[in-house]
């Protein structure tokens, strides 16, 4: 298979090529794909995983968990196994299934409240769990029990660098970021982020370039730092606020691959999407507000929008999952 080049051009030439809707107002509250971004798995509040193969442009199945309900499904570095927290009663318990033959592999159980932050090491088989009972662990899948516990303000969201060797752990009412060594998960955060008071975001991310952090917020818009010095970028400008359901965003923006681009939904019912590229600005280092270089129009209602790791494709959804290639390759 042949590579392509995320340009300017490319970027704005995205249509969308294929709507999945199964019931009729089913809210999806979480997306993700595997490491070879072949294949999607998405959650909605009908407590049904659906499993999606992209490059077949295909709905394989539904899993459905209906005693438990289910939230934040995450791949595992197995394409046939995931991980997903609960939502029903007082099971907090995050659970580890295989896809395969619908069977469960193992608990992990320890969280006393709502999981709202779930992400797998982009490295190795560790994921962090962030929950409103004011915790935050870090879990090994060949273990139930977790590996560490610290002790942390709700509501938290976590997020691996690309190395898979450090963890930001952001919360919204201390107004910061915290960085952590995944080796040295319950010592002293190496670095506390500031963020600007009144800020109120969803989602922290690292750029796969290592580059950036972004604090996504499907309310206030995108604010970029400087991964390395830790300085504000600026904001990425021209964003409406996304009408919400009773699930809170957990990721209405998302980066390019390269790292040189963003993807949002946006509230007017399109995806706006930003540059990072020194290129496409005159070759000047990236720093200010960023105005969007196009509105993508194609979804009525792009609450979630996630790009695939591997492919010049991306995903929005709402009650319906949108998936989008670029116009030449429809």
């Amino acid at each position: 298979m042949s590579s392509v080049t995320i340009s300017k051009d490319l970027c704005t030439s995205f249509k969308v090529s294929k709507v999945f809707s199964h019931t009729e107002t089913p809210p999806i509250t979480s997306l993700d794909y595997d490491d070879s971004g072949q294949f999607l798995i998405s959650t909605s509040v009908d407590e049904c995983i659906q499993l999606y193969d992209i490059t077949k442009g295909k709905h394989v199945k539904p899993v459905y968990s209906k005693k438990y309900g289910c939230h934040l499904a995450k791949f595992t570095h197995n394409q046939k196994n995931c991980i997903y927290a609960s939502t029903k009663g007082d099971d907090n318990t995050i659970r580890y299934l295989s896809l395969s033959d619908n069977s469960y592999i193992r608990y992990f159980r320890g969280h006393k409240g709502f999981v709202n932050s779930l992400e797998v090491s982009p490295k190795s088989d560790v994921f962090v769990s962030a929950s409103l009972d004011h915790t935050t662990k870090l879990w090994d899948l060949r273990a139930s029990n977790p590996q560490a516990s610290i002790p942390s303000t709700a509501r938290s969201s976590v997020a691996f660098d690309p190395s898979g060797e450090v963890v930001a752990l952001s919360n919204v009412n201390e107004g910061v970021v915290k960085f952590l060594n995944v080796k040295m998960f319950d010592a002293e955060p190496f670095y506390v982020l500031q963020l600007p008071k009144g800020y109120q975001w969803d989602k922290v991310e690292f750029s796969n370039d290592s580059k950036f952090i972004m604090l996504s917020s499907s309310q206030y818009g995108h604010l970029l730092y400087d991964s390395f010095e830790f300085l504000e970028k600026g904001k990425l400008d021209g964003f409406t606020p996304i009408p919400q359901n009773e699930f809170a965003s957990n990721g209405c923006a998302s980066f390019t691959p390269d790292g040189k681009y963003v993807f949002s939904g946006n509230g007017l019912g399109n995806v706006c999407v930003w540059s990072l590229n020194p290129l496409d600005n005159n070759r000047q280092p990236v720093r200010g507000n960023f105005k969007p270089l196009a509105y993508l129009k194609g979804d009525a209602r792009p609450r979630l929008c996630l790009w695939n790791p591997c492919f010049a494709q991306f995903t929005t959804a709402d009650v319906s999952i949108s998936m989008w290639i670029p116009e030449e390759a429809n």
